[in-house]
């Protein structure tokens, strides 16, 4: 990891000792990114990095970002520490073709975590607001463990083309092991990537980018992947269409929660709400016309592989 950039995911009590053991180690840049990375940090910017650094615990937000990091090529490194024990799993997409990633060895606990936030609307449950683990709980040995994690993180890239691994550390004796971890071929995130996708920075100016793609299909009825979620539809099947849709539809679902389903007039918690991710190019330009998709990227897949298109305007 010498004189590489890195990116620091999180906020966890490692975050600063793994900065400034990266730094001790030879690491040209260190930043760090909150939990909040979805909102503020960009496939563009993501490729500024030679590494990620994730200390994040959220399972739905590990699975966001080992995307990212797949789409962009980027290596990645998940460091979790838990009590006295710290696990260092690595993620070379940037360095490596045969690999794993994140989700082909992810534990069904952490899709049930998942799972438990969303209503069947597929809207976040309003009740299902995370706690986070007191700080308590790791503070004692987040000093120790900072310069193993960072040390571990150094040594699990240091060889070419590395596969994904993962290192389980005792953080108060040192003592340790190491596993490779296999892929899966029918990991859903990664299977859609066997090939790296070619990225294509749109500035939101999109349509035409996604229009112009060669194919032997007509253009408009090409098929275009979203990072997030929209909502589509917001109807009460007794009401009817309802003024609120306009302050819904064609936006984030994760922006709203499931308390959107109770209907202004009768009251009654049944309002229809159609979230898609996936969607014709000629759907996009009626709903949007050259105006910004609000989501990160979408991925439309071509003869030559899949192709992501950066949907965010700027690299911050």
């Amino acid at each position: 990891m010498g004189n590489e950039r890195v990116a620091v995911i999180g906020s966890s009590t490692l975050v600063d000792g793994l900065r400034g053991n990266l730094l001790r180690l030879g690491a040209a840049e260190v930043d760090a990114v909150g939990d909040d990375f979805w909102e503020t940090l960009s496939l563009g910017r993501l490729q500024h990095y030679d590494c990620v650094l994730s200390v994040l615990s959220d399972p739905e937000a590990l699975l966001r970002l080992n995307r990212m990091c797949l789409i962009a090529g980027v290596d990645m490194i998940a460091i979790e520490l838990e009590r006295n024990q710290l696990t260092v799993e690595c993620f070379p997409f940037g360095s490596s073709e045969e690999r794993a990633c994140l989700e082909c060895n992810l534990a069904d606990e952490a899709y049930a975590r998942i799972a438990e936030r969303y209503a069947s609307t597929g809207l976040r449950r309003a009740a299902s607001a995370m706690t986070a683990a007191p700080a308590s709980s790791t503070a004692p040995v987040a000093g120790q463990a900072a310069p193993a994690a960072a040390e571990a993180a150094f040594n699990l890239r240091e060889e070419q083309r590395p596969p994904a691994r993962r290192l389980v550390i005792d953080a108060v004796t040192g003592a340790k092991g190491v596993i490779r971890l296999e892929r899966s071929g029918t990991c859903p995130g990664c299977e859609p990537f066997q090939l790296t996708p070619r990225i294509v920075r749109t500035r939101n100016r999109w349509s035409a980018r996604v229009e112009g793609i060669p194919g032997d299909r007509h253009h408009v009825e090409q098929s275009l992947r979203l990072s997030d979620g929209l909502i589509t539809r917001y109807e009460c099947p007794s009401c009817g269409p309802l003024a609120e849709a306009a302050a819904y539809v064609n936006r984030r679902a994760d922006q709203f929660d499931d308390t959107i389903a109770v209907c202004s007039r009768c009251h009654a918690p049944a309002v229809q709400v159609e979230i898609r991710n996936t969607f014709r190019l000629h759907e996009l330009m009626e709903r949007f016309g050259s105006a910004p998709v609000p989501v990160k990227y979408a991925v439309i897949d071509t003869a030559d592989g899949p192709v992501c298109f950066d949907l965010e305007d700027g690299d911050a």
